[in-house]
């Protein structure tokens, strides 16, 4: 369903699902069985220098900025917003950056270096001697892919101007909870579990459902865009709106 992102976030980090109340684990899959994050629902910038030899290697959860590395004079990708598949990278001129995950929000600074002659790029994820290396191909001003060793494929994508401090985006935690928020507006009613799934477009599908002896039983089907919460009620094809209902 995806290609992890991960394969740079577990370089430094272990991206742990935050759980809130009795939170379980699924997914959203077309036969409306939960394959990702279930929730049950109650009803009602400063740059850090490289460091010296007498020096730790600052972290990212340090700072909360990438350390900067030598070799950075050209810009590498275009500054902005870039989506993948599971995160939102943020480059910024002096090739430094930042990435979010979808999932919940949690990300780490890097430094990119410039492409190297055997079409290898190496992002420096938190610390300078933390080295993500990866083949480029694909390049284009507004995309391009990044594979590891062992084949693993991660395609970005240009979004928009931006940076994280001011691009905006929901969570798979909180679009869980304001499509609950949305259908119990519209229903009276709230299921006990939700499930969701991020897409290519920067949608992601969430599933409403409770379980019902061995099986589940879904009350809605929504396709949101992360951004700006509009879409679809996929049930009753019907565009929706769920500006209103982010807390």
């Amino acid at each position: 369903m995806k290609k992890r992102t991960a394969m740079i976030l577990a370089a430094v980090l272990l991206c742990t699902g935050c759980q809130n109340g009795n939170t379980e684990n699924s997914s959203v899959t077309s036969t409306a069985e939960a394959t990702s994050s279930q929730t049950e629902t109650d009803p009602a910038a400063a740059t850090s220098e490289l460091p010296t030899e007498e020096e730790q290697p600052v972290t990212a959860e340090q700072t909360d900025e990438p350390v900067i590395v030598p070799g950075s004079a050209k810009t590498v990708f275009k500054p902005g917003v870039w989506r993948g598949e599971d995160s939102y990278f943020f480059f910024h001129e002096d090739n430094s950056g930042q990435l979010l995950s979808f999932e919940n929000g949690i990300g780490v600074g890097f430094q990119v270096e410039q492409p190297a002659d055997d079409g290898t790029v190496t992002f420096h994820m938190g610390a300078a001697d933390n080295n993500s290396v990866f083949a480029l191909s694909d390049v284009s001003e507004d995309s391009f892919t990044l594979t590891t060793d062992d084949g693993q494929t991660d395609t970005l994508v240009y979004v928009c101007e931006g940076d994280d401090n001011t691009f905006r985006f929901y969570t798979d935690e909180e679009l869980q909870q304001i499509a609950l928020n949305y259908y119990q507006a519209q229903t009276g009613y709230a299921p006990q579990y939700s499930g969701i799934k991020s897409n290519n477009d920067g949608t992601a599908t969430i599933q409403l459902f409770d379980q019902v002896d061995d099986h589940n039983s879904t009350s809605a089907w929504y396709t949101i865009d992360r951004v700006t919460l509009k879409g679809t009620d996929d049930m009753l094809n019907e565009e929706v709106d769920m500006s209103d209902f982010a807390q």
